[in-house]
């Protein structure tokens, strides 16, 4: 069976876990280029998937506040070689430092990362505004997703570990639910 054969409509694309190794060639050597990372969404795109765009900071990165460049050289390239007429695109922002290490941005480092994110979509591509969905995953958990959902550009969740805890994924889910005043998107996913 072909993956356009599956009733998938989303495609993750890479997952932050790699996104220091599949885009951002500055920290890792054997990465995947910026080009194959496009084409991977041209390539989801002609079977009807919407491609999820992890990107991410290293602990390194945001030690030496590298934060915003790393993020800009992991989005433009792959931006620019990609026509979003009529298409929609999701970005997850899930920094690498916070996958699994129970620490997070602040809600203002996240505010002010998602916001850079946005600009720097609406600077380099063809997609209207309201065909970008910002997606925010790291250390998501049942007590922290309400305040991490009423950050303005963040409109959905990429849960990690959690994901794996029905427990905790239904008080996930019940509690960003409380909040939405508009759709939101929560994904589970976990390389466990």
């Amino acid at each position: 069976m072909r993956l356009s054969e599956c009733p998938i409509i989303t495609y993750l694309q890479p997952h932050s876990y790699k996104s220091f190794v599949l885009i951002s060639p500055v920290y890792a050597p054997l990465s995947f280029s910026e080009q194959f990372c496009a084409e991977k969404m041209i390539n989801a795109y002609q079977y009807g998937l919407i491609p999820i765009i992890c990107i991410g900071e290293t602990a390194t990165a945001k030690k030496q506040d590298a934060t915003m460049d790393i993020l800009y050289q992991q989005l433009v390239p792959i931006l620019s070689n990609t026509d979003f007429t009529n298409k929609k695109l999701i970005i997850a922002y899930e920094p690498v430092w916070a996958i699994g290490s129970g620490e997070r941005p602040t809600v203002e480092q996240i505010q002010k990362t998602t916001e850079y994110i946005t600009q720097v979509v609406k600077s380099n591509s063809s997609i209207n505004r309201e065909n970008l969905q910002i997606l925010y995953g790291g250390s998501v958990d049942q007590e922290n997703c309400a305040e991490i959902l009423q950050i303005s550009k963040v409109e959905g969740l990429l849960i990690g570990g959690a994901s794996l805890i029905y427990d905790k994924f239904v008080q996930i889910l019940e509690n960003a639910f409380k909040i939405a005043v508009s759709p939101i998107q929560i994904i589970g996913i976990s390389p466990y």
